[in-house]
């Protein structure tokens, strides 16, 4: 048996020198020695005489790792003479280990190797930036080239354009982030985690959906978590996993049409699952007795809350009722959906601690005072969630505030924008963050947004900056801007509902089954006016 790989290897020349040690003679030639095969005896080389260093800023993020070519250098004994080290952020890439919680955790971004003279040897597979390198004995190094490396899938097939420029920014750095972590399998992070986590997935599959279409990206994920864990048992050891496996399906055949049969039996066998757990009017996960990490996951601010728990309880209403209204599924599943939707009754409340919860209390229909959408609306974007800000923008527009979740994605997004970021991250808080460092600078006495923030799994720099699940805001742009949606469920239909919000025009091409659609929004006085190419099959209601 053998894997052949398909995805694309770039070798990138670095955009600018950041810093390097005054032993490192004629650098500029890193920029312009363009040969890829290694010269003998090659005249046009940078020089290190000595211990030193170089760093390297590659201008935006990437996944992949370093290329380094050696002319003939001094030292002929095997010691490791070496050290590399990758940074999503600068001073990522200066840190020892230990230092901010920098790590090697999951990709080996921090490495110490020999190389020979006259070799040329690639070195990581990770999420980078900046590339330091360390020459660490008082030798004489001659470098042919640096390059950076770079592995990836397809572009997407999506774009989205409109008359402001920030709204535009977002989106497409959005769409790289999820572009990078298209590795085959969806990834969660392309430095940590390289990993397909269930209950990561939602965002980052509506995402692709709209960027890409039914690609196999999205099967091979769905595959993965379907063919590893044989029922009855909890994905990843973590139930509320498995109730993002259910919505994540549902969404997925509603979006295509592609109905596949291992996945419906499996969200059939979930739903079994979970109607065994209601005791009465309330969920019990731990009367199923499998082995479990913990019963009340719903993300990582909210772990050990008081929230948590609801959450998970509240996540799972949302499921049923989302399977329930889409009818996708054979009478079997969706009574057991039902049945769980009218005996779960009691899920307790919240604590008006995390927006993304109030959020959800809002869509399942708990919020009867009105107060968990008044703490959802304070504050703007301050409070919102990489992971989870389209279940609040939902929470917002389906209330009647669609523009305060317009201007709060281009406050919150455009705010990671503005601390440096080209890929979105596993966390960002807005208010925290100002007045720190941003990514591609040195904190000098400042807070750093890498590496002084963040918490629980994403403390300090092991926090990924290039995180699948931030990606909410595209599914949000398309569907509450754009907005595209199939009526009447059918994959072979397409209407718009679009909400410009003072733009004064949006376009977009959306991958759909059987080609791309490609549509513009305009106002013209006050009247939005509509052009839409479509694929042949395709049917437009108005």
């Amino acid at each position: 048996m053998k894997y052949i790989e398909k995805r694309i290897k770039e070798y990138l020349l670095p955009e600018k020198i950041v810093d390097c040690s005054p032993n490192v003679i004629g650098k500029e030639r890193l920029f312009y020695n363009r040969f890829f095969q290694k010269v003998v005896e090659n005249k046009e080389v940078c020089t290190v005489k000595g211990k030193g260093f170089i760093v390297l800023d590659f201008g935006r993020e990437y996944y992949g790792g370093a290329r380094i070519s050696f002319n003939r250098n001094s030292y002929t004994g095997n010691t490791p003479y070496l050290r590399v080290r990758f940074g999503e952020s600068l001073e990522e890439c200066y840190a020892e280990i230990g230092e901010k919680n920098a790590g090697n955790d999951h990709s080996t971004r921090d490495l110490t190797v020999y190389m020979s003279s006259n070799s040329d040897m690639e070195w990581g597979n990770t999420g980078y930036r900046f590339i330091r390198i360390d020459f660490l004995l008082d030798e004489e190094y001659r470098l042919n080239n640096i390059f950076g490396t770079f592995i990836h899938g397809d572009e997407p097939i999506a774009t989205f354009r409109s008359d402001d420029q920030r709204l535009d920014d977002i989106f497409s750095t959005a769409a790289r982030t999820l572009f990078l972590c298209k590795q085959g399998y969806i990834w969660d992070g392309i430095k940590r985690d390289q990993l397909v986590w269930m209950g990561d997935m939602f965002p980052e599959v509506l995402g692709m959906l709209y960027l890409y279409g039914d690609c196999d990206d999205i099967r091979n994920s769905l595959d993965f978590i379907t063919d590893s864990y044989a029922m009855p048992c909890w994905y990843n050891q973590i139930p509320s996993y498995n109730i993002w496996y259910m919505l994540t399906v549902n969404e997925y055949v509603k979006q295509t049409g592609n109905f596949v049969e291992k996945y419906a039996a499996a969200v059939k066998e979930n739903l079994k699952l979970f109607l065994s757990c209601v005791k009465g009017e309330q969920l019990d996960i731990l009367s199923a007795g499998l082995s479990l990490w913990t019963d009340e996951f719903f993300d990582w601010p909210s772990f050990k809350s008081k929230d948590a728990g609801f959450a998970v309880r509240a996540l799972l209403v949302y499921t049923v009722r989302k399977i329930i209204s889409a009818k996708l599924f054979d009478d079997e599943t969706l009574s057991l959906a039902e049945e769980i939707s009218s005996r779960l009754k009691d899920i307790g409340d919240s604590c008006k601690n995390f927006k993304s919860i109030e959020a959800l209390k809002i869509l399942i229909g708990k919020d009867g005072s009105g107060e968990s959408l008044k703490y959802v609306l304070s504050g703007g974007a301050e409070g919102y969630s990489t992971f989870l800000s389209y279940f609040i923008s939902k929470a917002l527009c389906e209330n009647g505030y669609g523009k305060e979740a317009f201007l709060n994605n281009l406050e919150y997004y455009g705010g990671m924008l503005d601390m440096g970021a080209t890929t979105f991250w596993e966390s960002f808080d807005l208010k925290k963050s100002r007045g720190a460092a941003r990514i591609d600078e040195f904190a000098n006495g400042r807070k750093s947004v890498h590496g002084d923030f963040g918490e629980e799994c994403y403390e300090g720099f092991r926090h990924s900056l290039c995180h699948g699940w931030s990606c909410g805001v595209i599914p949000y742009i398309v569907e509450e801007i754009i907005g595209f949606y199939h009526p009447d469920g059918d994959v072979n239909k397409v209407a718009f509902r679009p909400r410009l919000w003072g733009l004064k025009f949006a376009e977009c091409k959306i991958p759909v089954k059987g080609g791309v659609i490609s549509v513009r929004h305009e106002d013209v006085g006050g009247v939005i006016k509509t052009e839409i190419s479509l694929p042949d099959g395709m049917e437009y209601i108005k």
